[in-house]
């Protein structure tokens, strides 16, 4: 466990640059809405720098293919002979990514939270916090949205980790068409799964374990007797999860396969 901490620690102090540039800059982003904010109140901050958090989930994927790109280019002998294992070298990639993300995200919720509280009257971001009610419907929001970030950057961070391994071990074979592999993981993995989750087998096999997405309404917001003070946002299936989850195993040990396997020094 020690010597994967001192992975870690590696990845953590290789990207440590371009993260301190990224949250200088997401610090002037954040700075120009909030002026944006204080000057014009009429919600478009509010909307700018809600893109912004709904950006990060671009943010891991986006790690891990050019922290691999740069163990290729500059490192890759001394990184494929750590007494390591291929999925304890990609889980530092993930958890340096995630750790980063979430300094990252923290930063803009804060910027965020700010900026709400000043941008459009017709929010009354200060009132919400005061009434129980409201603060839960918000606090329900916010943790809707992390969650849907978050889980969204996992999954596409591990397919970008699959292009990165494939196109380097056919980097001898195909040179610098490579790229033509990378392109077609993406798009037949992206077509093939979701063919397979349109198909009426899936569904006869997936679709148990209903889960519905509900927010608690506030009962200022709800007529008097009409109807439960709840609002139903999606819902989904434990199976469909199940199949997530082992889906995303499987390209995981994939990944890990091929760094043990086929990735030359």
């Amino acid at each position: 466990m020690s010597s994967w901490l001192t992975i870690l620690r590696k990845d953590l102090r290789l990207s440590r640059n371009n993260d301190l540039v990224s949250l200088i800059g997401i610090v002037v982003i954040e700075s120009l809405l909030l002026y944006l904010a204080y000057r014009t109140h009429d919600g478009g901050a509010t909307a700018l720098t809600l893109s912004l958090l709904l950006l990060h989930a671009f943010f891991l994927p986006i790690y891990v293919y050019m922290s691999l790109a740069r163990e290729w280019r500059k490192t890759s002998p001394l990184w494929l002979h750590l007494p390591q294992p291929g999925w304890a070298l990609l889980a530092s990639k993930f958890a340096s990514g995630l750790i980063q993300m979430l300094i990252s995200f923290c930063v803009t919720g804060l910027g965020t939270v700010w900026i709400v509280a000043v941008d459009d009257a017709h929010l009354r971001a200060l009132a919400r916090i005061t009434d129980a009610q409201i603060f839960y419907f918000d606090l329900q929001l916010a943790c809707l949205l992390t969650a849907a970030v978050f889980a969204l950057a996992i999954y596409m961070a591990i397919w970008a980790a699959l292009v990165s391994l494939v196109m380097q071990a056919t980097r001898h074979q195909l040179g610098r068409w490579r790229w033509l592999v990378g392109l077609g993981i993406v798009g037949l993995g992206t077509w093939g799964v979701g063919a397979l989750e349109h198909s009426r087998p899936y569904h006869w096999l997936s679709d148990w374990g209903r889960w519905p997405i509900t927010l608690t309404v506030p009962d200022r917001w709800t007529w008097p007797g009409h109807g439960p003070h709840t609002l139903s946002l999606y819902h989904f299936y434990a199976g469909d999860l199940l199949w997530s989850l082992v889906l995303l195993a499987v390209v995981y040990a994939v990944c890990a396969w091929l760094l043990d396997k086929k990735v030359e020094v």
